[in-house]
C-alpha cells in the first residue's frame, strides 16, 4: 500500500522533519516508489539529523549498494562498522562484504566478512556470505566448512541447501 505509506510519511515529515527515524522511513518509502533522488535525499537528511548514527550510515550504505554505487556503499558500511555507538558492527561488516561481492571484489568481500566473524563468531548471515564468496573464489573445501558452520547454528534454507549442493558438485562429491 505505497499510496498510504506516502501519505503517512508526508504527514510525519510535516510534523517531524528533523527526526532521523522519519527521514529513514521516508527514504525507504521513496525507494519503493522508485524515486531514487527523493529516497537518497531523505537518507542523507537522516544523516544530517545525526551524522554519527550508525543505523543511518548503514541505511545509506544499503541504498548505495542497491543502486550499484558499490564503493560509496562499502564506505558507508565501514563507517558504520567502525562507529563505537553501533551495537551490531558485524551486520555492517557483513553488508560491506555483500556489497563488495556484488561489485566483483571477492578478496575484499572475504576480508570484510572475516572481520564480521571476529566480532561475532555465530552470525549466520556471515556464514552464508562467506560460503558463497569462497565458492566463487574456487575454494570449495572452505566453502563447505562455512555451510557446515551455518547449519550448526541455523535452520537450513533452500538457498543454503542449493549452495551446499553446488559446492559438493564442484568438489565431485556425490
Amino acid at each position: 500500500q505505497l499510496n498510504v505509506a506516502r501519505e503517512k510519511i508526508g504527514k510525519a515529515l510535516q510534523q517531524n522533519p528533523r527526526d532521523l527515524t522519519v527521514q529513514l522511513a521516508a527514504g525507504l518509502v521513496y525507494e519503493r516508489l522508485q524515486d531514487k533522488r527523493e529516497a537518497e535525499k531523505h537518507f542523507r537528511q537522516a544523516l544530517r539529523a545525526d551524522a554519527r548514527n550508525p543505523e543511518a550510515q548503514n541505511a545509506l550504505g544499503a541504498f548505495h549498494c542497491r543502486n550499484k554505487e558499490y564503493s560509496k556503499g562499502v564506505d558507508m558500511f565501514l563507517t558504520a562498522a567502525r562507529n563505537p555507538l553501533y551495537r551490531t558492527p558485524e551486520v555492517a561488516y557483513t553488508n560491506a562484504g555483500v556489497c563488495a561481492r556484488s561489485a566483483g571484489k571477492l578478496e575484499k568481500a572475504e576480508q570484510y566478512l572475516r572481520q564480521a566473524l571476529v566480532i561475532r563468531s555465530d552470525y549466520p548471515e556471515t556464514f552464508v556470505q562467506l560460503a558463497g564468496v569462497t565458492h566463487d573464489r574456487g575454494n570449495n573445501l572452505q566453502a563447505r566448512a562455512f555451510v557446515e558452520r551455518y547449519l550448526a547454528i541455523a535452520p537450513a534454507t533452500a538457498d543454503m541447501l542449493l549452495l551446499g549442493h553446488q559446492i559438493e558438485v564442484a568438489l565431485n562429491d556425490r
